[in-house]
């Protein structure tokens, strides 16, 4: 009974505080509790922007696990279509032979006595091994065990293993030990640097963002291409943002040329960024990187798929920053992204 009354109690001040943060709630309690919650939100921003200081500049280190990671998260507070981008993607790596498992942290699922957990910080105990929804052939949890949306997702995808751990490099180990998975997707692990990815997948709001700007090759260009086009959903549009490719030789203008083909037949819109991308034949050309960032209200509309790629001297992790940047100024501004006002 005591359990129930702080579960029914706990559940209405969260509705509250959506309610204060929405600003739905007046007067002067919600005011100070409104006032409460923005001092708690930029102690919390300080320290995100630490965490990621400390992992950018090396002090603290991402643990490889030596296979394909694709991390898929988004820069708002939920309700932006991560989960049916993690199906569509899990299924399509699936459906290529590859043993995937998804990694979620099992929000709202049931978790241990509060006493087990302490007692495993404090005699520093082996942790439990990760929840298995799924092992691929049969669903093992239910929703109240595993979480309503690892739940749906083992439901959903046959021959895709489902595993559910706060710790997601614990989870990723035991999928590819005890399973021998040689794929791992990342449900909502945008904010998640233990484990970095190869390929993210970034929810912004409407817009799905697919970046694989580290480096680039003629055989990744197709693949990702390929991805961009089995990503989109229907009526989706598709962009392909694609910097030059390096190192290839007197064949390089042929090279870039067969890939703007491939890429015509893959997206609705090509945009080329370097002195090479020119033989891609696309839509829109910038000398570099930071030009075609500065352009991105004007080329990526509400609602768009967007592909990110090529070579590391191109630079195009600065177009998806230049994503991110622009929601999130756009956000802090009150105003809804202009990202969004071409396809809404």
């Amino acid at each position: 009974m005591p359990h129930h009354w702080l579960k029914r109690k706990v559940n209405a001040l969260e509705l509250y505080t959506i309610d204060v943060i929405l600003g739905r709630r007046a007067g002067a309690s919600a005011a100070l509790y409104g006032a409460f919650l923005q001092s708690l939100s930029f102690l919390w921003a300080a320290g995100a922007r630490a965490k990621v200081w400390l992992y950018r500049h090396r002090i603290l280190r991402d643990q490889p696990l030596g296979c394909l990671v694709v991390v898929v998260g988004n820069l708002t507070a939920g309700g932006t279509g991560k989960t049916p981008v993690v199906e569509k993607f899990a299924r399509a790596l699936r459906d290529r032979g590859r043993k995937v498992a998804i990694l979620s942290r099992g929000y709202k699922s049931k978790r241990p006595p509060l006493w087990r957990r302490w007692w495993i910080a404090f005699t520093h105990a082996e942790e439990p091994p990760p929840k298995v929804v799924s092992d691929g052939e049969n669903v093992l949890l239910d929703s109240e065990e595993a979480g309503d949306e690892p739940y749906m997702l083992a439901r959903n995808l046959p021959g895709v293993l489902v595993l559910v751990d706060k710790n997601r490099v614990k989870a990723g180990e035991y999928a590819i030990k005890k399973f021998g998975c040689d794929t791992l997707v990342l449900d909502d692990g945008f904010q998640y640097l233990p484990l970095k990815g190869r390929l993210n997948l970034l929810q912004i709001g409407d817009i799905t963002v697919i970046d694989d700007s580290y480096n680039a090759t003629t055989l990744s260009m197709q693949l990702g291409l390929d991805t961009l086009s089995q990503t989109a959903k229907p009526g989706q549009r598709r962009v392909a943002i694609l910097g030059h490719m390096a190192a290839l030789g007197d064949e390089s203008v042929r090279y870039h040329s067969e890939i703007g083909n491939h890429a015509r037949r893959c997206a609705d819109v090509l945009i080329g960024v370097g002195d090479l991308a020119r033989h891609y034949g696309p839509d829109h050309w910038f000398e570099d990187s930071k030009l075609c960032a500065n352009a991105l209200d004007t080329l990526v509309h509400g609602g768009d798929c967007v592909f990110v790629k090529g070579s590391f001297a191109a630079k195009m992790g600065c177009v998806v920053q230049g994503l991110r940047d622009l929601a999130v100024e756009e956000r802090g501004n009150g105003r809804p992204s202009s990202l969004h006002k071409q396809g809404l």
